[in-house]
């Protein structure tokens, strides 16, 4: 980078940034320019000579006229030769970079600050408020300036209240001060009401240590957050029961139903192959889970208790279902903010979470069923493949069907299809099915005066379901919709309806022909998401007898919804079909592999909570300022998680010693965020 600037300073006149201005050549950014793909290749796999380095550099040439943004393309990197321009862009569409925010603020905002400081005396505490509060864009911004930055000098701007533009400050003040403007009257939050946008941990906190879940006989509880019930059907596989979070039931089920998957090949056993799983009873098929491998060795491991269909006793497999806390490496929520002026900091939170798990091995093909529980509220569900594959010899017939995956064997297409009872209870079992469309729609591009230019953006509607029919979910994939459940009694304190959302990422559309071979014995695989209203009777999508195609079905899923109930304000069940299309691949030898093919679906809080409830949580970390107004001062470190170390080993509750995180960030701050140091990067 330096042997970059040196040449450019001397080929073009680049001007140091320390003294910079927007007038002068200068450097935006450097980056390392990829080598040819074809150049890389004959370095890595023929032994041609490495490609010569190159870095784009993006020079704002301000001392041109007209001004432009130019992109140079500067090598060989260890011995500079050139640095021709290879893009050249209009001046207007540069990135705004940190001088460029020094100069709105000592023109334009301080014309506009002195205006508005001068008219009211109140502009100035409400400037600091909003200077101070963390999250800025959640702030309550009435009053915006655009600015106008076509050339290099920046000197004009619109202001914007309430959704109407003013071309002046003159204008505004002039009908605020006549009462054409409608106003809003606030006022300024006390500390304790700012806080639904402050990273820091509030509610009553959560216990950090040992194992934060119980289970008693089929009960459990994590984290004070989540509660349920589980069961293993033997025929069916696993579920949970009167799932309720911070207390309120969300779900009263949400259970396996099936699993099937549909052969194609050219010789008859692939074209007639059709399993039925629970043909073989799924959940009995969860027996002998290994600690280290199928879970953690932290985990818990429960029984699982059948009918032995070879002897009087029941069959007992020990370890057929594990629980365990794991945490999953990914931030839950997190902000990291470099702006001095916001008064915070970073907040952030690993997400840890509760897991379920079973795993059923049906004849070649393994399931992996995974119920998450989230520390915000959010449940996911999913179910993953692993296992052997069901192959046949290979002939050229075959090719449509299947790759050769060896000398003489073809891996052949087939479609892996999950059903999962979703009984919802949404402050009660009176509830609507809505779906949120989101549509495109052209509209005026609003300026401060007259214009005929458009904008192309997207709005949303609610799109009630009355009856089960216009329920049942065909997905074309081409509207875009989110899918919530509520009360409709049930409101939140700004008036919108207390829901919870239902996103399927496991959505697959099944190709077969209706009432063609085994189809029809699997009609609910014809729907990405039907909702029907509750029945005892309709207690699952399975049967042990699906196996064999018949006229007499013992379960009809058709039947659930052709009598096309009305589902609004009625105890409602949604049925979600995930799956996906499998063409083998040599990689599937020994076995196939999960990794990024779980089929999965969630269940949101979607305005449920008048805010995210993980702030509970005492995994999250906090760090701010000692003193905002003197960074230099340091930092000012909060992490919930060990607590008081001192404090529980007196107690005898923790027997390690935690990394102290603060002390490791406190010996140089500055690699935290720039406290006593600017390095000129947005």
């Amino acid at each position: 980078m330096k042997r970059v600037r040196k040449f450019l300073e001397a080929d073009i006149g680049v001007v140091k940034p320390e003294v910079a201005n927007l007038t002068d050549p200068h450097i935006f950014t450097m980056d390392l320019e990829l080598p040819k793909k074809a150049d890389v290749l004959a370095y890595l796999d023929h032994n041609a000579s490495a490609p010569h380095r190159k870095a784009r550099i993006i020079v704002f040439r301000g001392d041109l006229e007209p001004p432009v943004v130019e992109e140079r393309l500067c090598g060989p990197l260890d011995n500079i030769i050139s640095c021709p321009v290879d893009v050249t862009v209009p001046f207007s569409q540069r990135p705004v970079e940190n001088r460029e925010y020094e100069i709105y603020e000592r023109s334009i905002m301080k014309k506009i600050h002195a205006t508005f400081e001068h008219w009211s005396s109140s502009y100035r505490k409400g400037r600091d408020r909003m200077r101070n509060s963390e999250g800025k864009t959640n702030c309550d911004y009435l009053l915006l300036v655009k600015l106008k930055n076509k050339g290099a000098f920046i000197d004009s701007f619109i202001l914007m209240c309430a959704g109407a533009l003013y071309n002046d400050i003159q204008e505004f003040l002039t009908l605020y001060n006549n009462g054409t403007i409608k106003k809003t009257q606030m006022k300024y939050p006390t500390k304790q009401e700012a806080l639904f946008s402050t990273l820091k941990q509030r509610g009553s906190p959560k216990p950090p240590d040992g194992k934060r879940y119980t289970i008693r006989h089929r009960k459990v509880e994590y984290l004070d957050m989540w509660s349920f019930n589980f069961r293993m059907s033997t025929i069916f596989g696993p579920g949970i029961y009167d799932v309720r979070f911070l207390g309120e039931r969300i779900a009263y089920e949400i259970n396996l139903g099936e699993i099937v998957v549909f052969y194609s090949g050219y010789n008859p056993m692939q074209r007639q192959a059709f399993y039925v799983d629970s043909f073989v009873l799924t959940g009995s098929q969860s027996q002998a889970l290994v600690a280290g491998a199928d879970c953690p060795t932290t985990a818990t491991f429960l029984p699982l208790t059948v009918t032995s269909q070879g002897r009087e006793e029941p069959a007992v497999f020990p370890r057929a279902i594990c629980i365990f806390e794991q945490n999953l490496g990914t931030p839950i929520r997190r902000h990291h903010s470099y702006d001095r002026d916001s008064g915070v900091d970073y907040g952030g939170m690993l997400d840890s979470a509760l897991i379920v798990r079973s795993i059923h091995t049906i004849d070649n093909y393994d399931y992996i069923v995974d119920f998450t529980f989230h520390q915000n509220g959010a449940l996911g569900v999913s179910i993953g493949q692993s296992g052997f594959l069901f192959t046949s010899f290979y002939t050229p017939e075959e090719r449509p069907y299947g790759v050769k995956i060896t000398d003489h064997i073809t891996g052949a297409l087939h479609v892996h299809l999950a059903n999962f009872k979703v009984d919802l209870d949404i402050n009660g079992t009176s509830n609507r099915y809505e779906s949120i469309d989101i549509e495109e729609e052209t509209v005026d591009l609003r300026q401060a005066k007259k214009s005929q230019a458009k904008y192309s953006q997207t709005r949303f509607s609610y799109n009630i379901k009355e009856t089960e029919r216009k329920a049942a979910l065909k997905n074309t994939f081409n509207t875009p919709m989110y899918h919530i459940f509520h009360n409709n009694d049930a409101r939140n304190k700004f008036g919108e309806k207390k829901a919870y959302r239902l996103a399927s990422n496991g959505m697959v559309k099944q190709l077969l022909q209706k009432n063609v071979g085994n189809e029809g014995s699997q009609a609910w695989a014809r729907y990405q998401l039907a909702v029907t209203k509750h029945k005892d009777e309709e207690r699952t999508t399975g049967n042990p007898y699906g196996q064999w195609v018949s006229d007499q079905k013992v379960v009809d899923f058709e039947k659930f919804i052709d009598d096309d109930e009305n589902i609004v304000d009625e105890d409602l069940v949604a049925w979600v079909t995930v799956g996906f299309h499998h063409i083998p691949h040599a990689e599937d030898l020994p076995v196939t592999t999960t990794s990024g093919k779980h089929q999965s679906f969630y269940l949101f809080p979607y305005n449920y909570f008048e805010e995210c409830p993980s702030m509970k949580s005492r995994d999250a970390i906090y760090v701010s300022h000692k003193d905002s107004k003197r960074p230099e001062k340091g930092l000012h470190f909060e992490y919930y998680g060990t607590g008081d170390v001192k404090k529980y080993n007196n107690k005898g509750v923790c027997r390690y010693q935690p990394l102290d995180i603060a002390e490791f960030w406190m010996k140089n701050p500055d690699d935290l965020v720039e406290l006593t140091k600017h390095n000129g990067v947005i």
